[in-house]
Order: C-alpha cells, then sequence, then structure tokens
C-alpha cells in the first residue's frame, strides 16, 4: 500500500461487457492491480499504479476497451496540488525559520527551592537583571545574570541558572534572616484620648494604671524609665496595649455638588489597539492616530495562551481600550448622600486604631443648603497606647 501512495495510484472502473477482455489484457501483460471489487451493475472496481495504470490504458484504447477513471491519489497528486499554491509554501518556509530562531530565544523559566519567595517575584528579579522569557541565548552568561540577581534580591542567598534547550531551569537558595532586635529607643505609652481603663496588657515597662482608672489625653499608661535616684535611672521601649472606655466624635459633611468622569463610550470614539508581544517585541495590528488628549482611560487586557496549564509561552495578545471622558459638575440626592454619609461613617470606625469595640452610637443628621451633614457620638472599647519617644539627657 505504500508504495502506491508514493509512486501515485488510479482508482478505475471497467464497463460490464469489457471486463472479461481487460482482465485477460492485464493477465497476459502482467499489469499488477489491488482492490478488486464487482459491482452491483456487473463492473468491476481496482486500483493500479500510475505507470501501470497509463500502460494498461494505451493497450486498452488499442483494442476498444472503455475504462473510467474514479479516483485518482497518492504523493505525485498532492505535491502538484501544493506547488500550485505557493502560499502554503511560504507558510512553511516561515514555520521552519521561525522554529530554528526561536531556539535561540528563552521559551520557559521555572524555578526550583523557594518557598517564601514566590516564583513570580523570582521571575521578576531574572527580568530586572536582563533575563527572562523571550531573552537571547548568544547573549547568555550564567556568572552575570547570578551575581546580578544576588545584588538585586536580598531575600536569594544562592542562585544556579542552568539552559536545557530553550528552558531555563533555575535553582534557588532562600536567605535566613534574623528577627530584627527590640526598638532600644527609650518610649512611654501615652494615652491618646481620654476614658476609662478596661484592661491592661503590658509587654514591657512600668504600668502606671489599673482597671477602672480614669485618664486624660496625654497621662502616662506605660514608663519607659525605671530606678530611683539611688538605685540609678534605667531606660527601656515601653510596649503592650491599654484598652479603655472612649467617647469619640466623628463628623462627616457630604457635599450635595460634586466633580465626576463621564465616559464618551460611542463606538467612533473609543479606540481599540491590538498588538503582538512576540519574545519582547511588540508588534502592532493597529495604530492610535490623533491626539486624544490627557482625559483618557485605558483598559488594558494582555491574554497568554495556555495560561491555566500554568505555561509561559514567549507570546501575549494585548488588546488595549482608550475611552475619553470628560469632567462635568453632578448633583446628589439627599438620599444618595445619606447613603454616601453612613458609607465613610463605617469606614470611620472601621479605620480606628487598634480596632473598636462600639458600644453604642447617636447620630445626628442636618440637612444644609449644599451638604449633608451626618454627626456621630461613639461609645466604644479601644487600644488608647501612643507611643511617645523619652529625651535622656547626657
Amino acid at each position: 500500500m505504500l508504495s502506491y501512495f508514493l509512486v501515485g495510484y488510479q482508482n478505475v472502473c471497467i464497463a460490464p461487457e469489457d471486463t472479461a477482455c481487460f482482465l485477460e489484457l492485464c493477465r497476459q501483460k502482467k499489469l499488477a492491480y489491488r482492490d478488486f471489487r464487482p459491482m452491483d451493475d456487473g463492473s468491476v472496481a481496482l486500483r493500479m499504479r500510475t505507470h501501470t495504470f497509463r500502460q494498461a490504458l494505451r493497450l486498452a484504447e488499442a483494442q476498444g476497451i472503455s475504462v473510467t477513471v474514479t479516483a485518482e491519489g497518492g504523493l505525485p497528486l498532492y505535491t502538484r496540488c501544493l506547488w500550485r499554491r505557493p502560499g502554503l509554501w511560504v507558510g512553511v518556509l516561515v514555520v521552519v525559520a521561525l522554529m530554528i530562531l526561536s531556539s535561540r530565544f528563552v521559551w520557559d523559566v521555572r524555578v526550583t527551592g523557594n518557598t517564601a519567595v514566590s516564583e513570580r517575584e523570582v521571575e521578576e528579579t531574572l527580568r530586572a537583571c536582563g533575563f527572562g522569557v523571550g531573552s537571547y541565548l548568544g547573549n547568555f552568561k550564567a556568572d552575570r545574570i547570578e551575581n546580578r540577581v544576588l545584588m538585586q534580591n536580598r531575600d536569594i542567598a544562592w542562585i544556579s541558572v542552568n539552559m536545557r534547550g530553550t528552558v531555563a531551569h533555575v535553582e534557588i537558595r532562600e536567605a535566613v534572616h534574623t528577627p530584627p532586635q527590640e526598638d532600644s529607643t527609650p518610649a512611654n505609652l501615652i494615652a491618646d484620648i481620654g476614658g476609662q481603663i478596661i484592661r491592661v496588657e503590658p509587654l514591657r515597662g512600668n504600668v502606671t494604671v489599673a482597671a477602672g482608672e480614669w485618664v486624660d489625653k496625654g497621662d502616662l499608661l506605660i514608663g519607659g524609665v525605671y530606678g530611683s535616684e539611688t538605685s540609678g535611672i534605667r531606660y527601656t521601649h515601653a510596649a503592650g496595649r491599654v484598652y479603655a472606655r472612649v467617647v469619640e466624635e466623628i463628623l462627616i459633611e457630604i457635599p450635595l455638588t460634586y466633580e465626576k468622569k463621564v465616559y464618551d463610550t460611542r463606538k467612533d470614539a473609543v479606540f481599540c489597539e491590538k498588538s503582538l508581544i512576540f519574545f519582547e517585541k511588540n508588534i502592532k495590528f493597529s495604530k492610535k492616530t490623533g491626539n486624544m488628549g490627557e482625559s483618557c482611560d485605558i483598559i488594558k487586557r494582555v491574554y497568554v495562551p495556555f495560561a491555566q496549564f500554568e505555561k509561559d509561552l514567549p507570546f501575549s495578545w494585548v488588546t488595549e481600550w482608550y475611552i475619553p471622558y470628560e469632567i462635568v459638575t453632578a448633583t446628589r440626592s439627599y438620599a444618595e448622600a445619606e447613603e454616601l454619609a453612613y458609607f465613610q461613617l463605617s469606614r470611620r470606625i472601621l479605620s480606628i486604631p487598634g480596632g473598636a469595640e462600639v458600644l453604642s452610637k447617636t447620630i445626628t443628621t442636618t440637612h444644609g443648603e449644599d451638604k449633608y451633614i451626618l454627626s456621630c457620638t461613639l461609645e466604644c472599647i479601644r487600644d488608647i497606647a501612643k507611643e511617645q519617644t523619652v529625651e535622656v539627657l547626657p
């Protein structure tokens, strides 16, 4: 069967009245054929090699035997078809050229030995040092890259970069950092707001308050000074938490008139720019024309093929939308201002230093001519300790 494909073949059909004569002709001239099949109408179908068929056709025409070709195939036929379509040959040559050129660039980077340092961080460090997916292997020098990485990232103590074909195998050892020493600067903990002490959680220093006591803003809570005139003075950096019941006043003002962006989303106003990133080369398929000005937001989408398989290929498809906008003056209703005010109140409560356990809150609102005012009296329990450096005289 392979020989038929290599030299080419024809499927032929012989009429019923000529079947016996044609088969006798093939027997006498020793013309080989295969896939002999009798048909329902009395004709026969068979397959012959191209050069055998040509010889049989000449002999059959000389004796008046009708031979019909039903199909032909084989490598010569495919070659003729390809020769009539030069675009296919050009495509094949381009693919071969890309395969040859791509073997000189880095296709993938694989990192091992990392635990605390993420693989993405290692790749970004390598990229900052001039090495990564798309780097030219003709300029590859492992020792130079390794030294640059060690100077760039202090979390990496040792690194080895080995190339296996177009894949870079990177092995690292992470640096072991000693825990920072405690701050030895003398400091006290004082109250940043007045209130009633609920509990004290000292870590270091001399506690000067107890649960149930009332303190004012600036009062000493945990001191960083020890000793006396007779035993000598010692200093430390006071640390700990002091929780107290406090009352805070929160004022929020929401103007009814404000500025906002209005986007022009018409099809002829939004410009879309598409480009292919191939081995760090940006190939643009559309180019932004004209000056769209500064009042324009850009939405960028990067599509990396086979990213779901965690494979970094050296090409990606980038689409950028340029959406123009203008700043206009808008007006919000009191209902909208109220919703925004309560939202900001929630954020203010959540941002209280040390967290807060809300006990009660009293809210009053005022509708001004051009703003909505929300006033909140908040009673809560929170950490009121604040560091204050102690000045030590020589």
